[in-house]
Order: C-alpha cells, then sequence, then structure tokens
C-alpha cells in the first residue's frame, strides 16, 4: 500500500511528491479529490457521431493547433500561441494550462462496469481493478503507464457492479471488495502481495448492490465497509473486525434508487461522511458519521433529474467541500455549494454534457490551480472536461477529449499518476479500456 502523496483536507487539493506517487483509492484514504490531466479538443457542438473520426492522423488533435480545440493556442493559456520556451511538451517541465498527453489502448470488450487504483502487489505502481459484466481483473503497473501483467480472478456467474480498494487485512497490501447484483453479495478478495489473490470473505447483502466503498469509519485501524443497495434504497454500513471480516450490516435509508456514493469531510467535525446518488428519488443524501461508524439520518438536496454518480470537492475555494453531480437523463452536471454543515446549495450551474452521463471525476487537470470536472457520456461515446476558471466556483462549457476516443459507450473513470511523472492520468472504461498518460 502506497501512502506518498499528501492532501489536504481543507482545500481538498491534491499535492504530489517527488519520486514515485500516485492516488490511491480516494474511499479508503478518506478523502475524495480525485486529480487528472488530458488533452482535449472543442466537442461542445462538433457535429460528429459516435463512430465518426474527426482525428484521421489519431494524434488527439484534430484540429492541428498543438492542444485539439481549434482556438490556434497550442498550450491552452488563452494568448493565442502555441507553446513556447521551457513549457513545450516533451521538455519534462510541468507548466499552468498545457497539455501534453498521449493515447494508450489497454484492454478490447467486453463491457467494463467499474475501477479502481491501488497498489495490490506491494511495488508502489499504481495497478488497477476492473470489474465487468461477469468477471474481475486486476492488471499489474509497472510505473511507465503499461500494465504488463493480468490476473483473472475466480469468481461465480453474475453481474458484477462494483468496486473498492484497500488493505482491509493490514498487510501492507491493497485488497479488493467487489458487488454482484443479480446475486446480492459482495465478494472480498486478498492480496498475496505477490499478484496472486485468496479468495475472502463473500457478504450476503441486501437486494441489488451497486456502489462500493472501504474507509475507516471508527477509531480503529480497521477498514469499513459501505455498499449501496439500489433495489432496497438504503446504504449497508459493515465495520471492520480485523482477521478481514466485517461485522453484521446496519441500515441507513437513503431514498429511492441509490446508485453511487462518495465519501468526504463534508462538515467540521473530521468524522467522515458518505453522499449518496438517488437516481429515481432526484436528490443527494448525506448521512453525517458520527465517527464512531453510525450516521445520523439523511439529510437531502433535491436535484433536477436523476443523478448518476457526484463527486466531493471545493469548487468555489472557500476551504468547505462541494458537490458536482451527473444527471443521466438531462445531460447535465450541476454544482452544487457546500455550507460546512452538511447543507448543499445549487450554485446555478448547469452544464451540459452529451449523452448521458454515468460517472465523473475532478481534479486540476491542466495544472492551473482551479479543479475541473470530467465526465463519462454513455450515449455519445465522449469524454469531456469542464474546466474550472478564475471565477471561484465556476466551470467552463464542456471540451472533448480525444485520447480516450476509442472507448465506446464509456461508463467509468478514474485518476491517478500512473506514469509516476508528477502530473495524473485518466483511465476510462467502456467498451474497452483506455488510459490517457500525462507526457509533459
Amino acid at each position: 500500500m502506497l501512502s506518498t502523496c499528501l492532501r489536504s483536507v481543507a482545500m481538498l487539493l491534491t499535492t504530489t511528491s517527488a519520486g514515485a506517487c500516485y492516488v490511491p483509492n480516494p474511499d479508503y484514504e478518506g478523502v475524495v479529490t480525485q486529480t487528472a490531466e488530458s488533452s482535449e479538443s472543442d466537442g461542445a457542438d462538433n457535429g460528429e457521431t459516435p463512430s465518426g473520426d474527426s482525428d484521421p492522423d489519431g494524434d488527439g488533435d484534430p484540429f492541428g493547433d498543438g492542444d485539439g480545440d481549434g482556438d490556434g493556442d497550442g498550450d491552452g493559456d488563452g494568448d493565442g500561441e502555441g507553446t513556447s520556451g521551457a513549457s513545450a511538451c516533451g521538455d519534462g517541465i510541468v507548466t499552468p494550462g498545457e497539455f501534453c498527453f498521449f493515447g494508450l489502448p489497454v484492454l478490447g470488450l467486453p463491457t467494463i462496469r467499474s475501477l479502481t487504483i491501488a497498489d495490490f502487489d506491494g511495488d508502489g505502481h499504481a495497478d488497477l481493478g476492473v470489474v465487468r459484466l461477469d468477471d474481475v481483473l486486476v492488471l499489474f503497473g509497472n510505473g511507465d503507464g503499461m500494465f504488463p501483467e493480468l490476473e483473472d480472478l475466480p469468481q461465480p456467474p453474475g453481474d458484477y457492479m462494483g468496486v473498492a480498494a484497500g488493505d482491509i487485512d493490514l498487510d501492507g497490501n491493497d485488497d479488493l471488495v467487489v458487488s454482484n447484483s443479480n446475486e446480492d453479495f459482495v465478494s472480498v478478495y486478498l492480496s498475496n502481495g505477490d499478484r496472486s489473490f485468496s479468495e475472502g470473505a463473500q457478504l450476503n447483502t441486501g437486494n441489488g448492490p451497486k456502489s462500493v466503498a472501504l474507509a475507516r469509519l471508527d477509531p480503529d485501524q480497521q477498514l469499513d465497509l459501505v455498499i449501496v443497495c439500489e433495489a432496497d434504497g438504503v446504504v449497508e454500513v459493515r465495520l471492520g473486525l480485523g482477521a478481514a471480516g466485517f461485522a453484521e450490516p446496519v441500515l441507513y435509508p437513503t431514498g429511492d434508487q441509490p446508485v453511487a456514493i462518495a465519501v468526504g469531510l463534508v462538515n467540521a467535525d473530521a468524522h467522515l461522511d458518505l453522499l449518496v446518488a438517488n437516481r429515481t428519488g432526484q436528490a443527494l443524501a448525506l448521512l453525517m458519521g458520527a465517527g464512531d461508524g453510525s450516521f445520523a439520518n439523511a439529510m437531502m438536496t433535491p436535484v433536477a433529474g436523476k443523478p448518476r454518480a457526484s463527486v466531493l470537492a471545493d469548487f468555489n475555494r472557500d476551504g468547505l467541500l462541494d458537490a458536482a453531480t451527473v444527471v443521466g437523463d438531462l445531460d447535465r452536471a450541476h454544482v452544487l455549494f457546500g455550507d460546512g454543515q452538511g447543507w448543499f446549495a445549487h450554485s446555478g450551474q448547469e452544464l451540459a454534457t452529451d449523452g448521458r452521463p454515468l460517472d465523473a471525476g475532478v481534479g486540476d487537470f491542466d495544472s492551473d490551480g482551479f479543479l475541473d470536472l470530467v465526465v463519462a457520456n454513455h450515449e455519445d461515446w465522449t469524454t469531456q472536461l469542464l474546466r474550472g476558471s478564475e471565477v471561484a466556483g465556476e466551470l467552463l462549457p464542456r471540451q472533448t477529449l480525444t485520447l480516450v476516443a476509442d472507448v465506446t459507450y464509456p461508463r467509468t473513470v478514474v485518476v491517478a499518476d500512473i506514469n509516476e511523472d508528477g502530473v495524473d492520468d485518466l483511465v476510462v472504461g467502456g467498451k474497452g479500456l483506455s488510459v490517457m498518460l500525462s507526457d509533459p
């Protein structure tokens, strides 16, 4: 388990230390800031079909201006000029505003449901946990952005949905939990540290387990498990008991059809809280933690449309966590500002996305100090970036990321510094899996 990536809880901005470093599963660390960078083209309204090819040379820049958005500004700094002097791509220098990336296909079909990033073999490099419809894979990274080894974990047939990673048995290697939505159980896989896994507990759950999270919800050192049960309208909280065991679940109602969860310090009491996206309930449910593994009743924030995923980050730079959620039926991303007491107020930003956004991540993707939002749009086969601006809390209109265009029907995104150059990278899964790697 790697722990050299330090994060500021106050501002929820990721800081990367020198040397090999990546961002582990944010639910495990208890801070839900995610980071990534990317090269983009303006795909807000370009008339492309999902199968169209606007980039015949495959360099991720269909307009040939160096940053892919057709504005003639190759370094993305708004001055209308290309990168100059010491800020050229390939010079190894990370310059605010620059986008220097290349795409790397990793897996083909079938459809990928969810992803997580962790260090499963204890070598200090980022690995990928990959959940597909009927199997679970682990891809082992070697620190340069490549994943040369793959382990196919044993599992019974089923409809696998959610995944989370963390050091459940406290042996220094991250482990894996996976939810099976049709058969109503969660499987635990314990890493042996040598790129093999032992099967741990199989935990029966409520109906329709979807998203899962691992976090320390009480004072001990054991990781605790949170399971979102869509059909029951609850989250199950199972406290860790040691020896990779978990207590019987405690159920907390969340609203109609909860599908996704984010974990973070929403109020000022230093106890982790749970933010749940309720799809048909058209609301975000916040369950504030007491620090002993228990939670208060859900506080509801209505959302126009059906939210599919949410992230927590300090978008308006006031030191308090805000929420951004993607709404799959309205093709929108909403930003809601937190007050530090558990309530969220709509910022007035309802930003257009492409068709049917299903997942989102957040970070300072262009190294300018402002948080950005990345969105996976399932229906239109696009992954898009909504950049932060100098105006606190403001996100700019969407831009399409062409370097992961080979992933059709994208539905999940994760971010980490996979090639260990101090700049975070983006992993997108759908029908296929691709990595967009930084190359400053």
